[in-house]
Formats: C-alpha cells, sequence, structure tokens
C-alpha cells in the first residue's frame, strides 16, 4: 500500500489538474459546451497518467508479483465498475424500469467492452488501458534490461525505440480506423507517454523531488511548452487530414502539455482541495459520469434554466465527492486501489506511489 507520509505532493496536485479536466471535458460534453481550447486539452488530459505511471514504473521482484501488483490497483477497480455500472445497473434499467442505458443488455454485456468499446461509463476505459500498457512495458523491459546487461544510454535508447514503434503502429491503426478490439490500439498508442515518464524519471532530476531547478527557469520551460503546444493546436485547426501532422501534434502535445501540467504542479506544490481529489482521482475517473448525469436530470426537473450552466454542473458534480471519497475509502477500499484484495507475498512487499 501507499505510504501517505511518501507521497509527492506536486504529483497529487498534477493529477488533481488533470482529473479536473476529465470532469470538466464530459461535463462540458453532456451539455454541449465547447472551447476553443478543447482539443489542446484532450492531447494531454490522459496521456499524463499514462506519464505518471511511467514515471512510478517498477519491475519489482518478479511478473508474479507485477502482476498482483497492477491487477489490485488497475484491474479489479476496472471489473468492479464495469460490473456495476455497465452489466448490473443496465440490466436493472431495462428489466425492471424498461429504461434502456445500454446498448448491449443481458449476458452479452459481460464482453461487450472487448468488442465494441462502449459501455455506459465510458472512462473505466482508461483502467484497462493502463493495465495493458504496463503488462507491455513489463514485457519491453525485460526484454532490454536483462539481468547483467546494465541499465545504460543503450538499453535506454532500445526501450524507446521500441516504445516508439509500438506508438506508431497503435496510431496508425487509430489514423486510419483499423480498429483492434479490447483497446488493444489505445494501448500501443500510450506506449511513448509511459516510456517518456520512465525515462525521465531515471535520467533527469528535474520532476524528482530533490530538483534544484529555480523558479525562473521552471517557469521559463513552461512558458516553452505553452508556446509549443498553441503552436502544435494552430497547425492541426488548418491541416487536420495529414498524417505526419497528427502523428507530431499527438505526440508533442501530448508530452509537451503533461510537462506543462507537471511543472505548474511544482510551482504550486499543492492546492489542498485539488491536491486531495489528485489523490484519490481513480475514485471520481469511475464515478464522474453517472454523478453529471444525476446532476443535470435533477436542475432539468428542479431548475431547467441552469440545467446547461457548465459552472453550475462542475461544483455540483466535485463537492459531493467530498463525503462520497471518505465512503468509498471505507465501504470498498478492495474495489478503489485503497487496500489489495489479492494478498502480495509480505517478503516482497515495498511502499511505493
Amino acid at each position: 500500500m501507499t505510504n501517505t507520509a511518501s507521497r509527492i505532493e506536486y504529483i497529487d496536485l498534477a493529477k488533481g489538474l488533470c482529473i479536473l479536466l476529465v470532469v470538466y471535458f464530459h461535463a462540458a460534453s453532456f451539455v454541449s459546451v465547447s472551447s476553443g481550447l478543447d482539443e489542446m486539452m484532450r492531447s494531454f488530459r490522459m496521456p499524463l497518467y499514462f506519464f505518471l505511471s511511467g514515471f512510478f514504473f517498477k519491475p519489482y521482484g518478479s511478473f508474479r508479483e507485477f502482476l498482483i501488483r497492477k491487477t489490485n490497483r488497475l484491474l479489479i477497480p476496472f471489473a468492479f465498475f464495469y460490473l456495476t455500472t455497465s452489466v448490473i445497473l443496465p440490466y436493472i434499467f431495462s428489466e425492471y424500469f424498461g429504461h434502456t442505458i445500454n446498448t448491449v443488455v443481458g449476458i452479452d454485456s459481460l464482453w461487450a467492452f472487448l468488442s465494441l468499446e462502449s459501455f455506459p461509463n465510458i472512462p473505466i476505459w482508461f483502467l484497462w488501458c493502463l493495465f495493458l500498457v504496463n503488462l507491455a512495458f513489463y514485457g519491453c523491459h525485460a526484454l532490454v534490461y536483462r539481468k547483467g546487461h546494465g541499465h545504460g544510454k543503450t538499453e535506454n535508447l532500445r526501450t524507446s525505440i521500441l516504445c516508439l514503434l509500438l506508438g506508431l503502429a497503435g496510431f496508425t491503426c487509430q489514423y486510419f480506423k483499423f480498429d483492434l478490439h479490447a483497446f488493444l490500439d489505445e494501448t500501443l498508442a500510450a506506449m511513448p507517454f509511459f516510456c517518456t515518464g520512465f525515462l525521465l524519471r531515471k535520467q533527469s532530476r528535474f520532476l524528482q523531488n530533490d530538483s534544484r531547478a529555480s523558479g525562473r527557469q521552471i517557469a521559463e520551460t513552461i512558458l516553452l511548452v505553452l508556446l509549443l503546444a498553441a503552436y502544435t493546436y494552430g497547425m492541426t485547426a488548418f491541416k487536420p487530414g495529414n498524417y505526419l501532422l497528427a502523428l507530431w501534434v499527438k505526440y508533442t502535445c501530448g508530452i509537451c502539455g503533461t510537462l506543462m501540467v507537471i511543472l505548474i504542479a511544482k510551482v504550486l506544490k499543492k492546492l489542498p482541495l485539488v491536491s486531495y481529489f489528485g489523490h484519490y482521482s481513480i475514485m471520481i475517473l469511475c464515478t464522474h459520469t453517472l454523478i453529471i448525469q444525476i446532476v443535470v436530470t435533477f436542475l432539468q426537473k428542479t431548475l431547467p434554466e441552469l440545467a446547461n450552466n457548465l459552472w453550475i454542473i462542475l461544483p455540483a458534480t466535485l463537492f459531493p465527492y467530498l463525503v462520497l471519497i471518505p465512503l468509498m475509502k471505507r465501504i470498498i477500499p478492495w474495489f478503489t486501489a485503497q487496500k489489495d484484495l489479492i494478498r502480495v507475498p509480505p517478503a516482497k512487499q515495498e511502499n511505493t506511489k
């Protein structure tokens, strides 16, 4: 389990900023509100989580231990929220209330996400995809960083090339609409973000807790990242159909935007409420679309003039988590990555982020 005392504060803040963007995007989509920055924010919203997972990647003592840990942290929460929100609830609503909230109801909904990649609580796709990314990177790591062969520049370069090739394969499938079931194309496309986080943790002191970068250097870097992100976004608006440009945009905007959020978090260090949401972002990720629907439905019936007001919907969606997070920690800690459902051998346990 995570040792709270050893947590890196700015990482929680970075995750908090990102989960706020996720909630904003889904709330805005629900009420058909958009801004000129939506596409740019979309480019780095989820890559940040892949980056951070790579940043804290550890192969542990064996593949078995690695698999158990990732199953506890990712696969079990995904399975729980998929079963409850995309299988059981749709069946209850269809069978007893005659209301359809899913295109697939019944036994087939158990595996619908593998082929259809569509279900009512769509944000939980990320947990499944991140689980697959971790497995894929573990394979790359085991292939390149063999025992007794060092962890130098050659191995880092080989890892980068391998993950870049996998990312290129996934992006190409996505771009040309060649769908790989079970989110395998999204998994491959995310590999460069995961690898970037892993390599920066190994090679750079800048993102570590003991970073000595001055405030001026951080401010200048943020400015450069903002300019690059704005430039890339502007190019996207003019040439959306160019494969090479789309490839450039995905990874430069994704990586630069991710660094921008982390650098901002390093400057601010901690914003209590936002950092709290970041610490427990998995709970918000898995449930926020349901809360948004409840909030909007309630407003439509009681205060219809506010039902499309994004700045009413956002706080009404987020503030209930001040109660919901402690409840989920207490009632379902095994399904929200707070406790291990599958026991890790005590001799191999260690405090990790």
